[in-house]
């Protein structure tokens, strides 16, 4: 089986080579390039501060209290952006200058005028804002098409001077049938905002990350992107999401931070910045290297990662977008099927979390091989079933790896593995017929 993926991701190297000579003479393996540029931390913390003192839970903001609470919460987490909703210009203004940071306000249009913000008053217009570290460069804020009610509702997004686009968000409540519909036509809105400018596949677009609170607990983001929620949060949960570009922000992890003064608590969601497509790829190389050097990854193995690898850079470096994606699901399934001798499970939970950042959650059959794999490593399958059964997935015989799995003895097939495997085969042929 390893054969045949070298041999076909080597089919695929030359064509991603069959370009014009000037453009391959461009392109270097990640691996080569000492001046690729190394990912570094990037944060965002969403708020959404309840200011306008029209909406029933100013009561328990004890204004100022609410936004000196907001001013510790940057300071202490540090982030790199801020989004805030049910925010005010004035308010706004003074997070952003108390935390030394640049900032952009979104007025949102109540009854047709704009919402002046009360008690106390003198604190400018009911809205969104968006601070950043890095200073602003670009804006665009516009409201949605699909409205229903009083409230308008709307995003915002600056791009800093790193080159990022940053975006808040506040949608409408559901509820009833009409409310909801709208909630859904702003989200499909939305999606479309995220997707803009991806030339011809999702790897492509532009880092961007948005936060806000969607009022929903579906996610509104478009292919390529990924979505981290306020799922443990203790007030209003689970409808503030944070979207980021999963080619260029990897390893999304999200934290809850209560908030006392507010009806939200806040969302810190922490990943690692690509500066670019070939960056992200070389940070996979590097990790790969250090299981390689530490033998959690063997010597023969880690040759044929850094040969997919080096097929990943090229392919990126050409802006070949569909020749990456099948490299990376390549070197997925080649890391899934390993033996624990060759590639250890430690080392497949740190590459299947990285490559897990492009190829997003596991569905269908790459759902199944990943399940197999940790079957194989529990001894819950034998390695020479599991290689009979990886033939099966390869040629897409579903029927025939459903029978085979069920029909398997005990000591080839563990009970408790047949139960975890059949499900993600009917899912995936379910899928297949679809």
């Amino acid at each position: 089986m390893r054969t045949r993926l070298l041999a076909s991701m080597g089919l695929l190297l030359a064509l991603v080579l069959a370009v014009p000579q000037s453009a391959a003479n461009a392109a270097t393996p990640a691996r080569a390039d000492a001046a690729t540029p190394s990912v570094t931390p990037y944060s965002l913390l969403q708020m959404n501060l309840c200011l306008s003192g029209l909406a029933g839970c100013f009561g328990r903001t004890q204004y100022p209290k609410v936004v000196d609470e907001a001013i510790e919460k940057v300071r202490s987490a540090q982030p790199d952006v801020v989004t805030l909703n049910e925010a005010c210009s004035g308010d706004v203004e003074r997070i952003a200058r108390e935390t030394g940071m640049d900032f952009r306000f979104s007025t949102v249009i109540y009854n047709r005028a704009q919402l002046p913000c009360r008690n106390p008053g003198d604190r400018g217009v009911f809205g969104n804002g968006v601070l950043t570290k890095k200073a602003i460069t670009a804006v665009e804020d516009r409201a949605y098409t699909a409205q229903l009610g009083a409230e308008e509702r709307r995003y915002v997004c600056v791009t800093t001077e790193d080159g990022i686009r940053v975006c808040a968000t506040h949608l409408a409540v559901g509820g009833n049938a009409a409310n909801a519909a709208n909630n859904t036509a702003q989200c499909a809105e939305l999606a479309a905002v995220l997707a803009a400018g991806a030339p011809a596949s999702p790897l492509g677009i532009a880092p961007t990350i948005l936060s806000g609170d969607v009022n929903r607990q579906g996610s509104c983001a478009s292919p390529g992107y990924w979505t981290e929620r306020d799922s443990a949060a203790t007030q209003q949960v689970g409808i503030q999401h944070t979207y980021g570009t999963a080619a260029r922000l990897l390893l999304p992890v999200s934290t809850v931070i209560p908030m006392v003064y507010t009806d939200h608590d806040a969302l810190l969601t922490r990943a690692l910045f690509a500066p670019s497509l070939s960056a992200g790829i070389a940070y996979v190389s590097s990790v790969a290297d250090e299981l390689a050097a530490t033998r959690e990854i063997q010597p023969s193995a880690a040759r044929d990662i850094a040969k997919l690898i080096d097929a990943a850079t090229m392919a990126a470096d050409l802006a070949a977008y569909e020749a990456v994606s099948a490299v990376l699901s390549g070197l997925d399934y080649y890391v899934t099927s390993a033996r624990p001798a060759k590639v250890s499970a430690d080392a497949k939970s740190q590459l299947l979390a990285l490559l897990g950042s492009w190829l997003g959650q596991p569905t269908g059959l790459r759902a199944f091989t990943i399940q197999l794999a940790a079957q194989v490593d529990a001894g819950a399958v034998k390695a020479s079933t599991a290689k009979q059964l990886r033939a099966l997935v390869a040629g897409n015989e579903l029927g025939e790896l459903r029978a085979a799995i069920a029909d398997a003895k005990p000591a080839k097939v563990s009970a408790a593995a047949k139960q975890a495997l059949l499900p993600l085969v009917d899912a995936a042929a379910l899928s297949a017929k679809a």
